[in-house]
């Protein structure tokens, strides 16, 4: 009995065992054994301890701000694909540009539907654009014979108009120069390009 009390008062944090427990030692052991352990987990339960009520306040502002701000945007994938599409505008125009220089030949930009663009080439020097422009790595996308951008669902395009690229890169096109496209969804830019250059870039304000 002695010895398995003093494995158990050995468990025990310290400040649960007092000198008064050394009695239990005694031929009292049987009956003070259990007060002692329960003594010990009493003190052990009350020195943990919890959150404060400034933390819980903290985490709670923190949780609000993320779920008025964030997770707003994060669900709403019309954002996203907004600016995904402007930059996939301004991307196909410099290839569209590039390529003009690159081949010698004219590169066109069509927008048959709203939102969506087709670019087309010359088969020979100084001529019309009258076959599909291939990708970048050389292919057509499956099932289409022209270089050709959808744009999401929802997404549409203002202020586009027929482009041509010729062979010195210059861009031609109807209205004044620079031409601004913007696209829906996505304020914070709107598509530009110089005639005299061909320069193809993004700006609040063209």
């Amino acid at each position: 009995m002695k010895a398995g009390l003093e494995v158990i008062l050995n468990a025990l944090p310290a400040e649960a065992v007092d000198h008064s427990s050394e009695s239990c030692l005694g031929s009292q052991a049987k009956y003070c054994m259990h007060n002692v352990f329960v003594s010990g987990v009493a003190n052990k339960q009350l020195s943990q301890h919890g959150f404060t009520l400034v933390e819980l306040i903290t985490v709670m502002v923190i949780v609000g701000i993320v779920s008025a701000i964030a997770l707003p945007r994060i669900l709403d994938r019309g954002s996203f694909d907004s600016r995904g599409y402007y930059d996939q505008v301004i991307s196909s125009l410099r290839y569209a540009q590039k390529t003009a220089i690159s081949q010698r030949r004219t590169v066109c930009v069509t927008f048959p539907i709203t939102g969506g663009m087709e670019l087309t080439t010359a088969s020979n020097f100084g001529g019309a654009c009258n076959t599909g422009l291939q990708n970048p790595t050389g292919t057509y996308p499956a099932g289409q014979t022209t270089y050709t951008v959808d744009a999401p669902n929802g997404v549409t395009l203002t202020g586009a108009v027929a482009i041509s690229f010729d062979a010195l890169g210059r861009a031609s096109f109807a209205g004044a120069s620079p031409l601004s496209i913007s696209v829906s969804g996505f304020a914070a830019g709107n598509v530009c390009i110089e005639a005299e250059t061909g320069y193809v870039y993004g700006r609040a304000v063209c």
